[in-house]
């Protein structure tokens, strides 16, 4: 079944809106999900509004709330999302940092309290496109834990995605655009088996005893860990990623794993 593009857009926008978003924010949420969908980045598309819904209900997202830049130095910044949605800090943390490179050549954002950022990969492209060189390191603020360090089984760590974005200046047809978890998968695709019933990649996730964790509603219900990009063998790169994620995202979001516990991300 294929569905045009523009009607997934205007009813994800209604859904966002019912939500109690304004209407341009509900508009931007609703482009930024769409687009992932088209790109076929379905983990964080359309898939990500119940996740919203919950968010909303439990007073961790505030669909009427608005980031802003709280703090400025030379060729830094930091934008407080309020618990906003996340498409509207990442959209205002990349026009920042644009603004502040263009100044003074190089410049670093941090955010604080941002939500769920969506694709990380929609800022690189949205920084590409301004002639930038762009690097982002994204941790949870000590929620949504469900990463097990290298040759662990507990959830220490969240999925710590990584992007990366280089203007190609027209001599490839796109930009160079990476973004990835530092985990197997990103958690959201771990939904994404729970609500269709498909068992998980045995390299995906471990259980608490150590096992090849199959079952997405095991995984659900709190057993077991995603492992680190790399798996059982190679899983030390991807640790170290989500580490260097972790400790860059914690100096820039001034928050990171092991100060608290929350239930919900906030960077």
């Amino acid at each position: 079944m294929t569905v045009a593009a523009d009607l997934i857009r205007t009813f994800t926008a209604d859904v966002v809106q019912a939500l109690g978003a304004p209407a341009d924010s509900a508009a931007l949420v609703a482009a930024s999900l769409t687009e992932a969908d088209r790109l076929g980045c379905h983990s964080h598309g359309t898939v990500q509004l119940p996740l919203y819904a919950k968010m909303i209900a439990a007073g961790a997202l505030d669909p009427l709330a608005h980031p802003s830049v709280e703090s400025c130095a030379a060729g830094l910044a930091r934008v407080n999302g309020h618990n906003s949605f996340g498409q509207l800090t990442g959209a205002l943390a990349v026009r920042t940092g644009i603004k502040r490179a263009r100044e003074g050549g190089i410049a670093a954002v941090g955010i604080r309290n941002g939500g769920h950022l969506g694709r990380l990969g929609e800022w690189a492209q949205m920084a590409a496109a301004g002639e930038m060189v762009f690097l982002a390191f994204c941790n949870t603020g000590g929620g949504a834990r469900n990463v097990a360090p290298f040759g662990g089984h507990e959830r220490k760590l969240s999925t710590n995605p990584v992007a990366f974005g280089i203007p190609a200046f027209g001599a490839v047809p796109h930009d160079v655009i990476v973004d990835f978890a530092t985990s197997q998968v990103a958690g959201a695709v771990i939904g994404k088996h729970y609500i269709t019933g498909k068992p998980l990649d045995p390299e995906w996730a471990t259980t608490a005893t150590g096992e090849k964790l199959i079952d997405a509603r095991d995984f659900i219900s709190g057993d077991g860990a995603l492992l680190p990009l790399g798996g059982r063998v190679s899983g030390h790169k991807g640790y170290a990623l989500a580490i260097i994620a972790e400790i860059l995202g914690g100096i820039a979001g001034g928050l990171m794993a092991g100060e608290h516990d929350p239930e919900w991300f906030s960077n």
